[in-house]
C-alpha cells in the first residue's frame, strides 16, 4: 500500500513503466537493453520502472494513454530501426499525444527525482480532469541520419540495419532537461526514434502574447522545429540539420565526466 502519484489515493502499487513497454521493445531490438539512470548517474540494463502508481492509474487512465501514443506512432512509421526519410506526418489527437508526453515526462522526472513538482500541476491534465493545458506547447523536428564511413559500414554491416548509402538513424529513447535560457519557461526533451519532441513549459499566468514572443524567440534558436498545434489534427515533421549523435554529445561529455564511460 501507499499513496498513488498520480490519484494520491492510499491503495496498492504496481510498477509503471518509465519509458512505455512498446518504446522499449522497438529499442531492444536483438541486443541487451542499457540506458542512462540519472537518479544513479550510471548507465543500466532492463527497463525502467517506478512503483508508486496505483491499478487503476496505471492499468485505466495511464495505458488508455499508451495504447494511443502506440497506434498513433505506429502509423507514423517512426518506430523503426533505421528511419531514413526526410519527413514524417504525425496524425494526433492533442490532448492525447500532449497527456501521454506529460506522463511519460513525469514518470521519468519522479524516477530520477529531477525536477518532479515541473509535472505534478499537470497531473489533472494527464487524467483527464482539466479538459487543456495552455501553458505547454509541444515543438516536434527529425533528426537525419547520420553517414557512416566505409569502414564504420563494414564494421556494422549485420548488426545494425544502415541504408544503401551508410545511412543510420537508430531508434533510442530518451528523455532530458535542456539548458534553461529563460526565466520564464522549461523546456524538456524527449526522443522516440528519429522523432524529437520539444515540451515548452512556460511560468503559470503569463499572457498569451507574450508567450508567444517567447516562443518564437526559442524557434529561432531551433530553426525547423514546429509547433504541434492544437487547432489541427496532422502535421508534416521535418528534417532538422542534426543527427542523433549531434544531440547526445552534451551527455556523452557529461557520462565522461562523471566517470560512467
Amino acid at each position: 500500500m501507499g499513496i498513488c502519484a498520480y490519484c494520491e489515493e492510499e491503495k496498492s502499487l504496481t510498477r509503471e513503466h518509465i519509458i512505455p513497454d512498446f518504446i522499449y521493445k522497438v529499442e531492444k531490438g536483438n541486443e541487451p537493453l542499457v540506458g542512462w539512470n540519472e537518479k544513479a548517474k550510471k548507465i543500466v540494463g532492463g527497463e525502467g520502472k517506478i512503483k508508486d502508481v496505483c491499478v487503476d492509474c496505471n492499468n485505466v487512465k495511464l495505458g488508455t494513454l499508451d495504447r494511443y501514443a502506440k497506434t498513433m506512432l505506429q502509423k507514423s512509421g517512426v518506430l523503426t530501426q533505421n528511419y531514413l526519410s526526410k519527413t514524417l506526418n504525425l496524425e494526433y489527437d492533442y490532448d492525447l499525444f500532449k497527456r501521454w508526453i506529460l506522463k511519460v515526462s513525469f514518470n521519468s522526472a519522479r524516477a530520477s527525482n529531477n525536477n518532479p513538482k515541473t509535472f505534478k500541476k499537470f497531473v489533472p491534465y494527464i487524467l483527464g480532469y482539466e479538459k487543456s493545458c495552455d501553458d505547454v506547447v509541444i515543438l516536434a523536428g527529425l533528426y537525419k541520419p547520420e553517414i557512416l564511413s566505409a569502414d564504420e559500414i563494414l564494421k556494422y554491416k549485420g548488426k545494425f540495419d544502415i541504408g544503401p548509402n551508410g545511412e543510420f538513424n537508430p531508434f533510442h529513447a530518451r528523455l532530458a532537461w535542456m539548458p534553461q535560457v529563460d526565466p520564464d519557461f522549461k523546456v524538456r526533451v524527449i526522443v522516440v526514434g528519429a522523432l524529437l519532441i520539444h515540451i515548452v513549459m512556460f511560468k503559470f499566468n503569463l499572457q498569451a502574447g507574450y508567450k508567444r514572443a517567447k516562443l518564437r524567440q526559442w524557434l529561432k534558436l531551433n530553426t525547423l522545429m514546429l509547433e504541434v498545434s492544437p487547432k489541427r489534427k496532422a502535421l508534416t515533421v521535418h528534417q532538422l540539420d542534426m543527427t542523433f549523435i549531434d544531440a547526445q554529445e552534451a551527455q556523452h561529455s557529461r557520462m565522461e565526466a562523471l566517470g560512467a564511460i
